[in-house]
């Protein structure tokens, strides 16, 4: 489970996982386990959990290699939806950070993952739901673009659940991206760049959205801006003590 961690950890005053559910009742089992919970608590049936007087919501998680993918699988998904009367939507769970929906508000708005078969990837995952989220709170969307992706550390590691590293092993997708292109409505301008650094350089996220009248500075000491929210600063005339005027983040 991808987020289970998010629920045990930040997540656990609102939630709590009371019972699996996976293809066969031999993983089922096993689910439940590594869960914490009784083997009678791991199913092997939609119809099993969903009947199950503990379970209040049933969430399913689809491995990204089955996610639909492409314009044409959406638009089915969501003729299904409409037609089975099923209420749905389509966005990324960056869109519903705090910090992004307080931006809507502002005025003029493992091994797994070096498998290329996997979807699972630097590109698929976190720059997907960076540039979604960026886009989705300015309200613009690229009239033109131009992208480049580059692997600039050609090995990797993975650790282990007991903190053991992995020997090195080739890295099968792209760690570094760059894009820029041109906004509409309107001329505005995005430079975009994600990539992974090297130990000595802190993972972080910053995110500045330039105006006439102030600007505003996201940021925090993480990649994942789907998981982790960043804060939330704005530029502010200040002044020093010898008088000179200049800004400040506050």
């Amino acid at each position: 489970m991808a987020h289970g961690a998010s629920i045990k950890g930040s997540l656990a005053s609102q939630y709590t996982i009371t019972a699996v559910a996976t293809s066969t009742p031999e993983t089922a089992k096993a689910s439940a386990k590594a869960h914490g919970l009784p083997e009678d608590k791991g199913y092997s049936s939609p119809e099993d959990i969903a009947n199950d007087s503990d379970v209040d919501m049933v969430v399913v998680s689809v491995k990204p290699p089955l996610h639909k993918h492409g314009l044409q699988e959406a638009q089915e998904i969501a003729g299904l939806a409409r037609k089975q009367g099923v209420r749905n939507f389509v966005g990324l769970q960056s869109r519903r950070s705090p910090t992004f929906v307080k931006l809507m508000n502002f005025p003029e708005k493992s091994r797994y993952i070096n498998d290329p078969t996997s979807g699972v990837s630097m590109i698929s995952i976190p720059v997907v739901h960076t540039l979604d989220v960026i886009l989705h709170v300015l309200s613009r969307k690229f009239s033109s673009s131009v992208a480049r992706t580059a692997t600039t550390y050609p090995t990797m590691r993975f650790i282990s659940p007991n903190g053991s590293l992995s020997p090195l092993e080739p890295k099968r997708h792209a760690d570094n991206v760059a894009v820029a292109g041109l906004l509409t409505p309107g001329d505005a301008v995005l430079n975009f760049q994600y990539l992974i650094t090297a130990p000595a350089t802190p993972a972080m996220f910053q995110c500045i959205i330039s105006g006439e009248k102030g600007a505003l500075k996201m940021e925090r000491k993480s990649f994942a801006v789907q998981a982790k929210p960043p804060n939330l600063s704005l530029s502010k005339e200040s002044e020093n003590d010898s008088g000179a005027k200049g800004y400040r983040w506050e």
